[in-house]
């Protein structure tokens, strides 16, 4: 560092100040883009993780979903009709649609 003597005491020069406060501020910049590029990292992997389950939990609820329906068709048709097709149907419908969408959501819910 430069030092001018003044009156017995050490000032830096103009130039000196200007360096060191352009390396303070240059610091400071270089600490907050790695800050914010760690965070950015940080939240693009947890909309990963979050769009990785979401679009089969989605699925797996609407098959569901669409399956609880069918059998309440089913069911009502059923006490409507007096029909033994209609229970197997629902039967059907217990064991492929909503037995294996309730296996799907449980399965995801331990990721």
């Amino acid at each position: 560092m430069q030092y001018v003597k003044q009156n017995g005491t050490s000032k830096l020069t103009i130039k000196t100040k200007l360096i060191s406060t352009f390396c303070i501020v240059f610091i400071l910049l270089l600490l907050l883009f790695s800050h914010s590029q760690a965070t950015i990292i940080s939240l693009s992997s947890s909309i990963d993780l979050i769009t990785e389950l979401r679009v089969p939990t989605q699925q797996a609820g609407n098959l569901l979903k669409g399956g609880i329906e069918k059998s309440q068709v089913a069911l009502t048709s059923l006490i409507i009709s007096r029909e033994k097709a209609f229970q197997l149907e629902n039967e059907k419908i217990w064991k492929f649609n909503i037995g294996n969408s309730l296996l799907d959501l449980e399965s995801l819910s331990k990721r």
